[in-house]
């Protein structure tokens, strides 16, 4: 949810600051593949949650985040703002990882949750994500931040903001497209042309 709210806005802020989607085809950015099917594993990975044990969900969420970095590999030199979102998918990465595959909720956001979800959570059942304990590694990067935002009320990481401001700024990058350098026409003295 963090990650949308930052696309939406880098989408408002290019638009109004004159970016188009025709500078999409200019962008230099490559593989949109990777981090879309980055995206739709998650997907399968929440829906098939608790119905379908052949695969165990550790290896979605591998495969999620080795797609990302790909695509953070593949264009890293396109634009800085690659390596914000290559940060923030490291620091989820290894807080999840350290903690079985699980992204560890803080326990002081267990109070501010809906009754619902809390209960989800403290019961194991939302996919890829548990209450942390006392002794939870790594923990600061881990969900220690609460979003009161309107029918989201969720909670999110350091990397979850890095990953957002990653996005922001690809979305400006890639909207507003390169300025045309102005050419110099080169002054000739009157000894030149003699």
């Amino acid at each position: 949810m963090v990650l949308l709210i930052f696309i939406a806005a880098g989408l408002a802020y290019s638009f109004l600051s004159g970016g188009r989607l025709k500078n999409l085809e200019s962008c230099p950015v490559r593989q949109w593949w990777l981090p879309i099917a980055s995206a739709l594993i998650e997907f399968a990975g929440r829906t098939l949650d608790g119905k379908w044990d052949v695969i165990p969900d550790f290896v979605f969420i591998l495969v999620q985040y080795l797609l990302l970095m790909a695509f953070v590999l593949v264009n890293y030199k396109k634009d800085w703002s690659l390596l914000i979102f290559g940060g923030g998918t490291l620091m989820n990465f290894f807080v999840i990882a350290a903690n079985g595959f699980r992204m560890p909720v803080l326990m002081q956001l267990f109070d501010k949750l809906e009754p619902e979800v809390a209960a989800r959570l403290q019961n194991g059942e939302i996919w890829g994500y548990a209450l942390a304990k006392v002794d939870s590694p790594l923990l600061f990067l881990g969900d220690v931040f609460f979003i009161p935002i309107p029918f989201f009320n969720g909670f999110a990481s350091i990397g979850d903001f890095l990953i957002g401001m990653g996005a922001f700024f690809l979305c400006v990058f890639c909207l507003k497209g390169k300025k045309p350098k102005p050419r110099h026409r080169r002054r000739l003295d009157a000894e030149e042309w003699e």
